[in-house]
């Protein structure tokens, strides 16, 4: 099926605020139901072990919860001590829910200014983005995971939606019954605009249907992926595309891994330690 790079409503500058809050958290809720990443645990641990961090940046959050939920899942197995802190950022930061989340979970820590993803900030040494690359075009793309081989350590990229009919069809026949339960009843903290904006004036829901199958459209497949990483023509750095079959589920996960090659560092080492000699 082609890639079509249509409007995500959501993205807009003129979307008000306080629904696109409303949206991230109701579509968090609807993929933290799914477990959506729980099957890329094993592959995300073995990242984490090829990249070491003590810190980790997670690019485009949202609301945060689906990152930090995200987060939780694929780090689960390993020790309190052992998992590296999550920073979580967005363009459009949603303060208020990110305070929340620090507050209640150990080891997340945020960025209050906006952040970008084509150009994140130099402490930003290993990366993650959950669920949103497909928000950029083909071209943005390249420049993330250009700029990850140039400054970064490590770079991770999930994908749960998938440029498959049997995607947009979940999408079609699922999205707008679940985002109104997940937006009007399941955001918190709750209060009575989640029942005005996602049951009584569902502009919430609305915007979730066409978001969703949008976002569907948008994704890339990992053959796309493989080719625009080989593009970034960077040997100090090694790129691994793959998908994962979701749990109990007819769906499957699209990832990439990013990370810089040990061989490489110490081949350019080498003839400094010798000039030095």
């Amino acid at each position: 099926m082609r890639r079509f790079h249509l409007i995500e409503l959501h993205e807009q500058t003129w979307y008000p605020a306080s629904w696109r809050r409303l949206f991230q958290s109701g579509m968090g809720r609807c993929l933290d139901a799914m477990d959506a990443f729980g099957s890329l645990s094993g592959h995300f641990q073995g990242f984490l072990q090829r990249v070491r961090p003590t810190s980790v940046m997670d690019l485009c959050s949202g609301s945060g919860e689906l990152a930090v939920k995200t987060w939780n899942s694929m780090t689960a197995p390993l020790a309190e001590r052992d998992r590296p802190l999550l920073l979580l950022s967005d363009l459009y930061p949603n303060v208020p829910s990110f305070t929340r989340l620090k507050e209640a979970e150990s080891g997340i820590d945020f960025h209050r200014q906006p952040v970008n993803a084509l150009r994140p900030p130099k402490e930003a040494r290993v990366r993650t983005m959950f669920n949103c690359l497909h928000h950029f075009r083909p071209e943005q793309v390249k420049e993330i995971l250009g700029d990850a081989a140039k400054h970064a350590e490590g770079f991770a990229a999930v994908e749960v939606t998938s440029r498959k009919w049997l995607n947009l069809v979940q999408s079609f026949l699922l999205l707008p019954f679940v985002s109104v339960i997940a937006t009007a009843f399941l955001v918190r903290p709750f209060h009575f605009r989640n029942i005005l904006w996602g049951l009584l004036v569902p502009v919430v829901p609305i915007t979730a249907f066409i978001d969703g199958m949008v976002s569907n459209l948008r994704t890339y497949t990992p053959e796309e992926l493989s080719e625009m990483s080989r593009s970034v023509g960077d040997s100090r750095f090694e790129w691994e595309v793959g998908t994962v079959k979701m749990a109990d589920t007819p769906f499957e996960a699209t990832y990439i891994f990013g990370w810089r090659a040990e061989e490489a560092e110490e081949a350019e080492v080498a003839p400094e330690a010798e000039a030095a000699a």
